[in-house]
């Protein structure tokens, strides 16, 4: 009898100790599932367009910006998949409307996000539909949020990484709730320095849904201050618009 029940107290011990393996097992596996890479660059182009942008770019050339979970609701056309993002919280908004707690948004095909994945979203109004947004550029506008760390892709298909912290240009956005003060530091770095020049600039972005970008292209190529004024029919010299930044960047391409 004393064998039988310390045999029976062994195999109960046995059967804890491979019940708490699975369990670990199953832990283990979901901290690398949340820990995992982003997708893959899928037949990436690398050239002087939108798609070199790095994530702080991207960020800098937006006009709203969110935290929240996408789900791929099926393709727009042939090319783009169709996103629809649960909104977690809105990081910066410069756009004339109020977002949702719900947005759609047109994604890209380079970089296919899975459904329910926790990202940061750099966006920009559609310039098809004006009820949706769309990635501000095809592959650094998502931005993968894991434990301490925020991890995007660049065109080429490299692993881009920024520590989840108030000092770091990126992962400041993550960590800082509002995110303002992160955002008048961004800007200052692509030559939007004062409060007048951003005032100036949220004004371009919501009357040019492109006019972020062109001006990265344009100051990437000139380093140049952004005016303090937006261009008119009576003010044509250093002011801000679209398709001034498109000259002085020397463009040749659709942005």
């Amino acid at each position: 009898m004393r064998s039988q029940s310390a045999l029976r107290r062994v195999s109960i011990a046995l059967l804890v100790t491979a019940l708490a393996c699975v369990c670990a097992g199953c832990n283990s596996a979901r901290a690398a599932q949340q820990e995992s890479s982003p997708p893959t660059v899928q037949h990436a182009q690398n050239s002087h367009s939108s798609d070199s942008f790095t994530p702080a770019e991207t960020i800098a050339a937006s006009s709203l910006a969110v935290i929240g979970s996408a789900t791929n609701i099926g393709k727009a056309d042939a090319l783009e998949p169709r996103y629809q993002v649960a909104v977690d919280r809105v990081v910066f908004n410069v756009v004339p409307r109020r977002v949702s707690s719900s947005v759609t948004a047109f994604g890209s095909n380079l970089l296919r996000l899975r459904d329910n994945e926790k990202v940061l979203l750099a966006l920009s109004p559609s310039i098809e539909d004006p009820s949706s947004v769309q990635f501000t550029t095809r592959v650094s506008a998502v931005g993968f949020l894991r434990a301490s760390d925020i991890d995007f892709r660049s065109v080429d298909g490299r692993l881009v990484r920024f520590p989840v912290a108030r000092d770091s240009s990126v992962g400041c956005f993550v960590a800082a709730n509002p995110a303002g003060g992160c955002r008048a530091a961004l800007l200052a770095r692509f030559g939007i320095r004062s409060p007048r020049q951003q005032r100036v600039y949220d004004e371009l972005l919501r009357k040019s849904p492109a006019g972020g970008v062109i001006w990265i292209h344009a100051y990437r190529r000139t380093q140049a201050a952004f005016p303090d004024r937006l261009c008119t029919r009576s003010v044509t010299t250093n002011c801000a618009s679209a398709q001034a930044f498109f000259k002085s960047a020397r463009l040749d391409l659709k942005t």
